[in-house]
C-alpha cells in the first residue's frame, strides 16, 4: 500500500479494499523487452506488457512504438493489501540510459446505480438558503488526524530510521521541526511530512482545503443529489448565509475567501482534460448561480433521487494505478 508519488517517499493508500481490474499496460524506453506484475506471494503473473519496435528506417526504426495491453473481460479481483512485484526487463547487451518502467492498471471500485440525470459532466447546482456548518471540515477533528508517518516512508523502510527522535537528529534534517529533510537529489521535504505529531502540527487552511477537495471528490463521483447538496451548501457558506456563525474561525476564513471557487471547480466532474475547452469559471467574487427555490433557479434543483430510469454502469468509477521503477535511483 505504498505508492510512488514522484520523488522518494510514499503515502498511505486510501482506496477501496477490493479492486476490479479491467486493463493494464506498461511504459518503457529504448531497450525494453517486457514488463509484468506478479503476485509477490505466489509468483502468479497478473499482467504482462511486451514492447513493440518500429521497423521504418525513415521514422521509427529502433524506437519503442507500443506496449502491449492486457484486457480483462470479465474483470479480475485484486485485494488492496495484496503484495505485488513489478518486473521490468531490458536488453542489457547494449548500454542504455534513462531506463525506467511504469505500469498502469485501470480499475473500478464496485457497482453503483447511476441514473440518467446523474451522468452530466457538470453539476448544475443552486445556492442553498442557509449554511449548514456541520457538513464542512471541523478543525478540531482534523487535529486528531495529525500523526507521525515516518514508519511508512522510505526513511524507515530503506534507511532504518523509524523514530522521530532519531530522525530529527539526522545531519541532513535542517532546522528541526520547523525545517526540512534535505535529500541527496537536492529536494526538500518538510519535517512535518514525517513527524507531524511530534512537531505539534497545527491545522491550517491548506489542511482544510485538502479536506474540502477530498470530500467533494468522494461525494461527486456523479452529478447526484448528494453532490448537488454539498456544493450548494459550500457555496452558501461562502456567501455567509445564516448558520456560518457556528463555524470555526480558521475554517470560516478559508470558506468565505475560496468557497465559491472550490464549489464551482468541484462541479466539473471527471478528468480536467474533459473541461479544458470550457471558459474559465468565476473566482467567486460575484454571484454566478441562483438561490435554490427562486424563480431564477428553476431547473437548478438537485437530481431526483427517487427516479429509477437510469442504467447500470460497469465499470462505475475508473482510476489509474501507476507503479514506477527508476533504474539507479538510490545510491
Amino acid at each position: 500500500n505504498m505508492f510512488y508519488i514522484g520523488r522518494i517517499y510514499a503515502r498511505r493508500y486510501d482506496g477501496p479494499d477490493t479492486l476490479k481490474i479491467h486493463r493494464c499496460t506498461g511504459h518503457m524506453h529504448i531497450g525494453a523487452i517486457e514488463q509484468r506484475i506478479e503476485n509477490a506471494d505466489t509468483g502468479e503473473i497478473i499482467c504482462t506488457s511486451k514492447a513493440t519496435y518500429g521497423t521504418d528506417p525513415m521514422s521509427d526504426l529502433g524506437f519503442v512504438t507500443g506496449m502491449g495491453v492486457t484486457n480483462f473481460n470479465p474483470h479480475i479481483l485484486l485485494s488492496a493489501d495484496q503484495s505485488i512485484r513489478v518486473v521490468t526487463l531490458y536488453n542489457a547487451s547494449t548500454v542504455h540510459t534513462g531506463v525506467m518502467g511504469l505500469f498502469s492498471m485501470l480499475f473500478s471500485d464496485g457497482n453503483v446505480q447511476v441514473k440518467k440525470e446523474e451522468t452530466p459532466l457538470t453539476v448544475e447546482f443552486c445556492e442553498a438558503s442557509t449554511c449548514n456548518a456541520s457538513k464542512l471540515p471541523i478543525a478540531e477533528k482534523l487535529q486528531e488526524t495529525c500523526t507521525d508517518d515516518i514508519e511508512e516512508t522510505l526513511v524507515c523502510t530503506r534507511k532504518g530510521v523509524c523514530s522521530c527522535d532519531t530522525f530529527l537528529e539526522l545531519p541532513n534534517v535542517i532546522d528541526g521541526c520547523d525545517g526540512y529533510l534535505l535529500a541527496k537529489t537536492g529536494a526538500r521535504y518538510p519535517t512535518t511530512f514525517f513527524c507531524a505529531k511530534t512537531c505539534n502540527c497545527t491545522v491550517g487552511e491548506k489542511d482544510i482545503e485538502a479536506k474540502l477537495q477530498k470530500a467533494i471528490k468522494s461525494v461527486c463521483a456523479y452529478a447526484s443529489k448528494d453532490c448537488h447538496d454539498y456544493l450548494a451548501n459550500l457555496y452558501s457558506c461562502a456567501d455567509e448565509k445564516d448558520g456560518i456563525d457556528s463555524m470555526e474561525t480558521v475554517v470560516r476564513d478559508l470558506v468565505v475567501r475560496q468557497g465559491r471557487f472550490i464549489a464551482l471547480e468541484g462541479s466539473k466532474l471527471g478528468h480536467p482534460a474533459l473541461h479544458q475547452m470550457e471558459s474559465t469559471l468565476h473566482d467567486g467574487s460575484e454571484r454566478v448561480i441562483p438561490v435554490c427555490g427562486s424563480n431564477d433557479g428553476e431547473g437548478q434543483d438537485a437530481p431526483d433521487s427517487t427516479t429509477s430510469f437510469g442504467v447500470r454502469g460497469e465499470p462505475t468509477s475508473l482510476y489509474f494505478l501507476n507503479f514506477v521503477l527508476v533504474a539507479l535511483f538510490f545510491s
